[in-house]
């Protein structure tokens, strides 16, 4: 489900949550999510940000399989 932080019982204690969709959702890439620390994670990743970004397609299969699974 959630992982090893779900797992353990430390998911108040975890300040970024990262994934894959690419195992599930069978498309490409991955998200980040979290509180303050996303700031610095933004300022300190902005040359990177758009380098490879998903394509169209790509978003349209996440969204699809999230809804089937949701």
């Amino acid at each position: 489900g959630r992982g090893l932080a779900e797992a353990v019982g430390v998911e108040d204690d975890v300040d970024i949550i990262v994934g894959t969709f690419s195992k599930s959702l069978a498309s490409i890439g991955g998200f980040a999510v979290g509180s303050e620390a996303m700031e610095v994670l933004r300022y300190g990743s902005r040359p990177y940000i758009f380098t490879a970004s998903p394509s169209p397609s790509c978003i349209a299969t996440v969204r699809s399989s999230l809804r089937t699974i949701a």
